[in-house]
């Protein structure tokens, strides 16, 4: 039984890893993203704090001084859209979308704009009756909190993929010595 066990659990793993697959977290972080520095009107936010979390998940530190960072994610807005009602055949339910959006940046410590202002949504949709939407602003607060840790992993993949890495690479090789982290002793 535990040899047979054992056997679907490494063609199971085997199949995984054949098609693609891998964890959330698993892809290397480049060196020149792996210090920042978090900028954000709302430095202690809800989004910002499962952001933090997330990042932390990756191996990205932050730093708590700008000038101790090569770089600086700046978080532009973090809000959910508002809810949008999809028509459907019955009166008694209906289907809603709900949304959240991040909009952010990355700039040097020149502060110049490295990665331009770049827009991460995320989004559910949902059934519900009449007169559960009629308290919609407790009903919504269930999927927020979801709907913001989907939107912190996808600013990161975003901050992590290869137009973004090109854009710092490239301000690199321009200022060699600016993408490098300095220590405060």
């Amino acid at each position: 039984m535990k040899i047979w066990c054992l056997t679907v659990i490494i063609v199971s793993c085997s199949l995984l890893t054949a098609c693609g697959f891998h964890l959330r977290g698993t892809q290397p972080v480049p060196a020149a993203i792996q210090v920042m520095y978090l900028q954000s009107k709302q430095p202690y936010g809800e989004f910002e704090q499962v952001l933090r979390q997330t990042l932390s998940g990756y191996g990205i530190r932050l730093t708590d001084e700008p000038t101790e960072a090569p770089l600086t994610l700046v978080i532009l807005s973090a809000a959910p859209l508002p809810v949008a009602g999809v028509a459907t055949s019955t009166l008694q339910t209906q289907q809603y979308s709900l949304s959240y959006q991040v909009n952010f940046q990355v700039v040097s410590r020149r502060s110049e704009i490295i990665v331009p202002n770049t827009a991460v949504v995320s989004t559910t949709t949902f059934t519900a009756g009449v007169t559960q939407m009629l308290s919609a602003s407790t009903y919504t607060e269930q999927f927020l909190n979801g709907l913001e840790h989907d939107a912190a992993f996808r600013l990161v993949s975003r901050l992590m993929s290869t137009n973004n890495l090109t854009a710092i690479h490239q301000y690199e090789m321009k200022h060699p010595n600016e993408i490098q982290v300095r220590t405060v002793n």
